[in-house]
């Protein structure tokens, strides 16, 4: 009969080499954390400064200066919400108070000032959005948002906009934030569908994260807003792809589908892609 004589040392070697091939096979299959975390954050940040959007389109309807005949937009706002229209100034001063939840469950705070030169529609009329104590889901927003018409076709019922943003900057309920400049170029379809409005995005920014890391976002194909989407604070594009160079060495790129109204896209790095879930 052969006995097995226990050695202490093998064992404890045994132990530690299946630890270390778990924590291989553990890394080779872990989502990249760090990476799909500041690309969800870029997504946080660009869908903030986008809600501005909504309140510009309702603003400027509601006070004669939109696109009435050809845009029914109710926007999404709290009931009680003080929309004070200065005509002599041409200023909009959107006031949510202390805060309030839309009906679609937004939640703003503070001021939004939208200084405007002349009618939504006509090109070359310019909207500047600033902000005081502005919040949008917990997040302040603060810079200059500014959006020129660039041209209208009738015939195809689109309107081109311009839009930059600069000095931007946004924090999170935990005092850390994130900084952004922008130009983007949306071209808005007005409805023709079930979808409402569409909206076409191409361009760029650049900006620095939370944690510190410098970075470049280039549009891909043309980022596709629906309103069916937005309406209901997803701003998470529909259809279209991004590439975000992180500290000019790590590249993302997302992919966000073909027209689905979703908050998924996959994001792929490193040779590896990954299906993100966005916040909103």
């Amino acid at each position: 009969m052969k006995y097995f004589y226990f050695n202490p040392f093998v064992f404890s070697f045994f132990i530690a080499a299946m630890f270390l091939l778990a924590s291989c096979d553990s890394d080779k299959d872990q989502d990249p954390t760090d990476d799909t975390a500041l690309v969800k954050e870029e997504s946080e940040v660009i869908s903030s400064y986008n809600d501005v959007d909504n309140l510009t389109l309702f603003a400027m309807q509601s006070n004669g200066l939109g696109l009435r005949t050809l845009l029914d937009f109710q926007g999404d706002i709290c009931a009680n919400t003080d929309v004070d229209f200065d005509a002599g100034a041409k200023r909009i001063t959107i006031d949510f108070g202390a805060g309030c939840t839309s009906p679609n469950g937004i939640i703003r705070k503070g001021k939004v000032i939208l200084q405007y030169t002349g009618l939504f529609y006509i090109p070359g009329t310019v909207i500047t959005a600033t902000f005081e104590g502005f919040e949008v889901n917990g997040k302040k927003l603060e810079g200059v948002r500014r959006t020129i018409n660039k041209g209208v076709d009738l015939n195809a019922q689109t309107i081109t906009l311009e839009t930059t943003i600069a000095d931007g900057k946004v924090t999170w309920p935990d005092g850390k934030f994130a900084t952004i400049t922008l130009n983007h170029t949306r071209k808005i379809s007005l409805p023709s569908s079930g979808e409402g409005i569409q909206v076409e995005v191409t361009g760029n920014s650049i900006g620095t994260s939370r944690e510190g890391k410098n970075y470049i976002a280039n549009i891909g194909n043309v980022l596709n807003y629906l309103q069916t989407c937005t309406d209901t604070g997803n701003w998470i594009p529909s259809a279209g792809t991004l590439k975000i160079i992180v500290d000019n060495t790590t590249e993302y790129n997302i992919d966000y589908g073909v027209g689905v109204c979703d908050k998924e896209a996959t994001v792929t790095v490193n040779g590896k892609s990954y299906t993100v879930t966005f916040d909103r």
